[in-house]
């Protein structure tokens, strides 16, 4: 699930491609699925600076079923300056959208 900042930068990206007048139900479903591919835009890109040995611990965590924060940790630790590469994302992805 994403976090409210994630949700405000989408929804910030909606209101500069001005969808004002877009009916409230469509407005939605188009936030949802910006919502999922700024998630997997931002998840591609972090692990683009992963090691390929890092690559296959994160594949092991994730089909163990880890949770947001166990993952959260495991980007921290194993992509250097994880900040920066989200920032660079976002900027990215906004650029790509607008």
């Amino acid at each position: 699930m994403p976090s409210q900042s994630l949700k405000d930068f989408v929804d910030q990206l909606i209101e500069k491609k001005a969808f004002k007048d877009v009916e409230p139900e469509v407005k939605e479903q188009l936030r949802i699925d910006l919502e999922e591919r700024l998630q997997d835009f931002l998840l591609k890109e972090l692990l683009n600076e992963m090691s390929d040995p890092d690559l296959a611990s994160f594949e092991q965590l994730i089909d163990s079923g880890a949770n947001d924060d166990e993952v959260q940790k495991f980007i921290s630790e194993h992509v250097e300056n994880s900040e920066s590469v989200l920032t660079a994302a976002l900027v990215k992805f906004a650029n790509l959208y607008v």
